[in-house]
């Protein structure tokens, strides 16, 4: 685990937030910071072979790639 030091002009502040949600400090700060990780996890490529033409394709789409349905709803008020 890495150590950060900082220096805030408001401490109290960042202890109050602390205190309203039960936390110590560093519990405090460690999850602030978790929060700011990136939530998607890179794509899985997986390959498969097409049944008709045996071609190698890829299996699963890109993480936040919308659906046909999400895609149809976004589009409705243009078409």
């Amino acid at each position: 685990m890495e150590a950060i030091t900082f220096k805030t002009p408001d401490g109290d502040f960042i202890r109050r937030l602390a205190a309203e949600k039960n936390k110590t400090l560093s519990d405090f700060i460690r999850a602030t910071f978790a929060a700011m990780k990136p939530k998607t996890k890179p794509a899985k490529i997986k390959f498969k072979r097409h049944p008709v033409s045996g071609c190698w394709v890829i299996a699963t789409p890109p993480p936040r790639t919308p659906t046909q349905a999400e895609l149809d709803a976004a589009l409705k008020d243009y078409l």
